[in-house]
């Protein structure tokens, strides 16, 4: 999630779209979503729009949002309003003048070779999207287009619904392409999407990783002329876990943050060192990726990543996530200042710890669970971007957020199983 605030409404201040935990009142306990409306002072979160998955009539078992991308939020019908789409399956609120709402009736957006059938189990006939597509022009039209995986047995396309949609659900044109990793759907698994704009044309890139893996990812050239849109062959990344797209240097190309922690998925095989790396991409100078090591053994360097201009000079910082396991009791974040030559700090500009404390059955073994960077985005319109850190869900506490400025204090906090009730209303 890293821009996780839009004008839903159309007021001119940016409203904020958040997962938030299910309620006891939801049937499918798959999360709900929370558009907090934003004002002259920042979000208000008295003021906001609950959805659950029966807002969009979405089957059972079909979560809301992605495994770890918030709300896919994007003008599908190009009528000037933001639409919020949510599952796997792609059911959609539509924008008006005052936002999505969740007593309107939602459209299903029209996807290929899906069933009747059980929306999470591969079948003959029925395959299978796991996440909510994400949003971009990939084919560089000018209209927006959804893109997202369709697996089926032993295989994986990739498929893009192009825009602009119909309100209901119909896109102009549905066009698909082999799987570009290579090795195939049963090796590899839990493959994300990440949307941006990489190669500095007017068309959307898109980079294929695996969160939490260190892999290379992939890169797909988007206005390539083809049938999604997506160049054929994809450029192969420096391999990372964790992912951010920002501008550290201010030359006005993408550049490219990849995190490699080294800390394994299997608690099993964890190294003897493992102090984490951050691989630095630019855009001026793609085949000369920059490494900015760890400073610490079994720091976790890089198991998380954001970007964001902080101090409001054009040039993105990149908040580095530091953890020594990937539980999230324990850990912190390194803010490397972006400038204008060479680019990145190699030296942390700030250090910030949030953590909130977990009652244990055994109070000899309190837990805390620290506070990680999932997006950056300006919440008060004073042309900085505010860092947003949140921690982890945990049963029955929800999950923290703490919007925090450059100088490292606190904007604005909150906990989402607040927000995750209904009772207040948007203005």
């Amino acid at each position: 999630m890293d821009t996780p605030a839009f004008d839903v409404d159309g007021d001119g201040h940016p409203d904020l779209a958040l997962e938030v935990p299910a309620g006891n009142g939801d049937v499918y306990q798959t999360g709900r979503i929370a558009l907090v409306r934003g004002s002259a002072h920042g979000p208000r979160p008295e003021h906001r729009t609950v959805f659950t998955p029966k807002d969009f009539q979405l089957p059972e078992h079909d979560g809301m949002t992605g495994r770890l991308s918030g709300p896919t939020v994007a003008d599908l019908d190009g009528d000037g309003h933001l639409d919020l789409v949510a599952g796997g399956s792609a059911h959609v609120q539509w924008g008006g003048p005052h936002g999505p709402d969740p007593d309107h009736r939602p459209a299903r957006v029209r996807l290929p070779r899906i069933g009747e059938g059980h929306p999470v189990a591969i079948s003959k006939g029925n395959d299978v999207y796991e996440d909510p597509p994400v949003a971009g022009d990939f084919d560089g039209d000018g209209h927006t287009d959804l893109a997202t995986y369709r697996t089926g047995l032993h295989k994986r396309r990739l498929v893009v619904l192009h825009g602009p949609f119909t309100r209901a659900g119909e896109p102009a044109r549905t066009s698909e392409r082999a799987d570009p990793d290579p090795r195939g759907a049963d090796a590899v698994t839990n493959l994300q999407l990440i949307p941006a704009e990489i190669t500095g044309d007017r068309a959307t890139d898109l980079i294929v990783y695996r969160p939490g893996e260190a892999d290379a990812p992939l890169l797909l050239a988007g206005g390539a002329g083809t049938a999604t849109g997506l160049a054929e062959e994809p450029e192969r990344l420096p391999k990372g876990e964790s992912i951010a797209v920002g501008d550290f240097d201010g030359d006005d190309r993408a550049d490219i943050a990849l995190g490699d922690s080294g800390i394994s998925m299997d608690e099993e095989e964890e190294p003897a060192d493992r102090k984490g790396k951050v691989t630095i991409r630019y855009g001026k100078a793609p085949e000369a990726p920059v490494v900015i090591e760890g400073g610490t053994r079994k720091g976790g360097f890089g198991i998380g990543l954001v970007a964001g201009d902080l101090n409001g000079d054009g040039c993105d910082e990149l908040a580095v996530q530091l953890a020594g396991d990937r539980w999230g009791e324990e850990g912190s974040v390194d803010i490397l200042r972006g400038g204008s030559s060479p680019g990145l700090g190699s030296q942390p500009w700030r250090h910030l710890r949030r953590s909130r404390h977990v009652p244990d059955p055994d109070p000899a073994e309190p837990q805390h669970w620290a506070g990680r960077p999932v997006g950056a985005a300006d919440i008060d319109g004073d042309g900085r971007d505010e860092l947003l850190l949140a921690t982890s869900y945990q049963p029955d506490s929800g999950k923290d957020w703490w919007f925090i400025d450059a100088a490292g204090r606190d904007v604005l906090s909150f906990d989402a199983g607040d927000l995750a009730r209904r009772g207040s209303s948007a203005d």
